[in-house]
């Protein structure tokens, strides 16, 4: 991906000379899902995006304020960015919810909630799980009403 043209001979397929695309070299932006130290120090050092997800390893630790599961890993990669020499500002933030204690899609006001409160935390991203179980068609709708309501607003990009 690093250069404009490129050739390939696989087992079953080949090509010559094919245009990567945009006329210069590049690579695909690389995502790295981290939570200790090891792993964000990789993401600090290549990473394009950063991802994490909302499991705390003591749910109870956490009630009442289900963000607080991600508050942690946030803090340590601004310290593990800034110990790498990249300004943390510069790292894009992914979350996953719905594993831990926060439930989105409850209603479409706990998901504007939710929104707020990870872009304080510095969330540019949220991923959600998609609506399963028993309440899959009252969860759906709720995903599609917030989704709607994002793009009307640009809140979430």
């Amino acid at each position: 991906m690093r250069q404009e043209r490129v050739d390939f001979t696989g087992r079953f397929f080949s090509a010559r000379q094919v245009a990567i695309g945009g006329g210069r070299p590049r690579r695909p932006p690389l995502a790295v899902a981290a939570t200790g130290k090891h792993g964000m120090r990789t993401a600090a050092r290549f990473a394009d995006l950063w991802i994490t997800q909302n499991v705390g390893q003591d749910p109870t630790a956490c009630a009442g304020a289900p963000h607080a599961e991600v508050r942690r890993p946030v803090a340590l990669l601004d310290e593990v960015c800034a110990r790498q020499g990249r300004e943390p500002g510069t790292l894009p933030r992914l979350a996953v919810l719905g594993y831990g204690g926060e439930r989105p899609l409850s209603s479409v006001e706990t998901f504007r909630d939710c929104v707020g409160r990870y872009a304080g935390l510095g969330i540019a991203t949220l991923a959600v799980l998609w609506p399963r179980g028993n309440q899959e068609h009252t969860r759906l709708a709720v995903l599609e009403q917030a989704a709607a309501e994002c793009l009307r607003h640009r809140s979430v990009p």
